[in-house]
């Protein structure tokens, strides 16, 4: 018993007592179903007396083979956290009754079978059926014989599934526990005995601690026992969970699928959606609960199971997630409405297109803005219906967004044109027109921005002031407006948008030729968003270039890369990829300087960012020794307000460099 949760670690021990139990019954002829178990549990270790019970079952047309890692599947015993349950029906004492409760596939039948006594499933049909195998047919002539014939009976009877036992034999059970015969009699039950009886054990799910050693069994399972027996098995579990759904009716199975519908449960949201009555669904969730599907909360057990479930049957998930959604808003409703696609009505659109709104802004919040545009991308389809009127101006804002945010700035331009100019409108085009190199139109629309908006157009117009002021070398006045603006977003408790702007101070602060590692790592701990850490990664590599650190700078921008392309940003990937490009040019290693430099221009090229580009140029220019492919570069940089850059890039030139010798020229 000390080692009751894992039962199934030794088998050679297994095989060994089964070879002993063997030998005892060796000298009378063994059952031939006995053989078929021992064996399995011989075979589990290879043991050599598994060879002698293959022939001995071929002698009753029985043909045994499995192989030992089969052998110990069969075997694992999925009995797991229920010592206290078995120690209590162990301790009955003669005349003491005792029931197990719990739903179908809660262990009932298993825990019966781990103790000692007469096994009795239920059984139907004719009269007495279940307690045949106890009766000689002389007794079978009336109930008054049967009785007179079973009281006196000693010994633990085990009945399995008292609601499925034939009538005539539920009505001599309960007049036998009348008469206290001298005998001990454990029952398993889904719903309340006619009777009481002496103990009663209450079997629910298993809970998570005790299927710590299982990594993931407790998620995929819930912990019904029928499912961590499938999973072990490896057996679909959707199946199994089909098998036990089958003895609800389709209204209960339709409150436990919802149910496993929602991130959390929601018994009453589920009411309301499927228009049951209050009593009734309290009648239901009792039966879900009886049955292990549920905890009193209404909690789904299984969840994952039942999902998968439903995937299989969609003509009966979408009706389901429709009615869900109809009852939430916004980001709660939006996966719930894509589930029921088949199902949309002309008067879910406008709910439709707010959730996706909302779904979107999240994703924006946590840094994924690929994901947001294909969650905006399908409402394309629905801004000429009247009733999403209201809504149109909010999609192509979100939509610019999205695109800036992935670094596709000529197609967040195109959704703002046509679009009113307030001062949000204004203050994302300031920062579009920097990305893009129209330095005079990004302070223009900041301005504006800055004087008439709120507090975040404000916050927003700031953000592009430092851009600005960082292109055109003025780092201090990007340093100062990035507090600025981390300052209005700490107002606005977006601690998202707070953390970039520290991000670009720092930026600021480095090509003062500060230190900036411990206000980068300070910001990154904070970060969960993927795009915000990819580039805090290239500040960092950038920081680390700065002290000469190479290997933990090349590190760092590899980092940025993996990130970005988690966001979704080929705007970020392809400053990661030029400064990697960047590191191996100074290491004179020119095949991996060019293929880096490579694959950031094919970056850059998706943005359409004339400053990224022209950078890449200018440094692939350098590595080539393409003079004038390297001065139109510098010429489009200076053209387009970034002759910061465009100097940088002169100054970084070593003196020896031919490009500056022909430049003296």
């Amino acid at each position: 018993m000390e080692n009751w949760q894992r039962p199934w670690a030794d088998f050679a021990k297994a095989a060994e007592c089964a070879e002993k139990a063997y030998r005892l019954i060796e000298a009378g002829d063994p059952e031939p179903e006995s053989l078929i178990r021992y064996y399995t549990l011989l075979c589990s270790a290879n043991h050599p007396l598994a060879r002698d019970i293959k022939e001995l079952a071929a002698g009753y047309d029985i043909n045994l083979e499995i192989q030992s890692d089969k052998a110990q599947s069969h075997l694992k015993r999925f009995f797991l956290n229920r010592e206290l349950e078995l120690t209590k029906l162990q301790g009955l004492e003669e005349g003491q009754w005792a029931v197990v409760y719990g739903g179908s596939g809660m262990g009932k039948t298993v825990l019966l079978k781990e103790l000692n006594g007469h096994y009795l499933p239920a059984r139907s049909g004719l009269p007495y059926a279940t307690l045949e195998p106890l009766l000689p047919p002389q007794v079978l002539s009336s109930p008054e014989t049967i009785l007179d014939h079973l009281r006196n009976h000693k010994g633990q009877w085990l009945l399995d599934d008292w609601q499925d036992i034939d009538p005539d034999s539920q009505q001599i059970l309960s007049q036998l526990r009348k008469m206290r015969p001298p005998l001990k009699v454990i029952l398993s039950a889904r719903e309340p005995l006619p009777f009481q009886v002496d103990v009663e054990c209450k079997l629910m799910a298993l809970d998570e601690r005790a299927l710590k050693d299982y990594p993931g069994l407790y998620e995929q399972t819930g912990g019904m026992p029928s499912l961590v027996a499938a999973y072990l098995h490896e057996e679909p579990l959707e199946e199994v969970l089909e098998q036990r759904l089958k003895h609800l009716s389709p209204q209960a199975q339709d409150i436990y699928l919802a149910l496993a519908s929602l991130d959390e449960a929601n018994p009453s949201l589920v009411r309301r959606a499927l228009n049951i009555e209050a009593n009734h669904m309290a009648q239901i969730l009792e039966q879900l609960l009886m049955n292990g599907l549920t905890n009193p909360s209404g909690k789904v057990y299984a969840k994952v199971a039942a999902n998968r479930f439903l995937e299989n049957y969609p003509s009966r998930a979408a009706p389901l997630a429709l009615s869900l959604a109809r009852q939430l808003r916004q980001a709660e409703a939006y996966l719930l409405y894509q589930k029921a696609k088949l199902f949309w009505e002309e008067k879910d659109l406008p709910a439709i297109a707010e959730a996706s709104l909302a779904w979107a802004k999240e994703l924006l919040k946590r840094g994924f803005a690929q994901r947001a545009l294909e969650a905006l991308a399908p409402l394309e389809d629905y801004l000429r219906h009247d009733n999403l009127a209201h809504l149109q101006a909010d999609i192509h804002l979100y939509q610019a967004t999205a695109f800036e945010r992935s670094g596709q700035f000529h197609k967040a331009l195109a959704e703002l044109e046509g679009l009113s100019e307030t001062p949000a409108n204004l203050a994302l085009k300031s920062i579009l027109y920097s990305r893009l190199g129209q330095t005079t139109k990004a302070k223009e629309a900041a301005e504006v921005g800055l004087k008439g908006g709120d507090l975040e157009s404000k916050a927003m117009s700031l953000s592009s002031l430092s851009q600005i002021a960082l292109s055109q070398g003025n780092y201090s006045d990007a340093e100062r407006f990035s507090r600025q603006a981390a300052t209005l977003w700490l107002a606005l408790n977006d601690e998202n948008k707070q953390l970039g702007a520290l991000n670009n101070a720092a930026i600021a602060k480095l090509r003062l030729g500060q230190d900036a590692e411990a206000d980068l790592k300070h910001i990154l701990s904070r970060s969960q968003n993927p795009l915000l850490r990819a580039r805090l990664q290239l500040n960092l590599g950038l920081n680390y270039e700065q002290k000469q650190a190479s290997k933990q700078a090349l590190n760092s921008y590899q980092e940025a890369i993996r990130l970005a392309q988690e966001a979704g940003s080929t705007a970020t990937a392809a400053v990661a990829y030029n400064n990697i490009g960047a590191l191996h040019h100074k290491a004179q290693e020119k095949a991996k300087a060019k293929e880096a430099y490579q694959q950031a221009f094919s970056f850059a090229q998706q943005t359409g960012e004339q400053r990224r580009i022209a950078s890449i140029l200018a440094n692939l220019a350098e590595l080539e020794e393409d003079y004038d492919m390297w001065c139109t570069a510098l010429e489009m940089l200076e053209a387009i307000g970034h002759g910061a850059i465009a100097q940088r890039h002169r100054q970084d030139l070593p003196e020896h460099h031919p490009f500056i010798l022909r430049s003296r020229d």
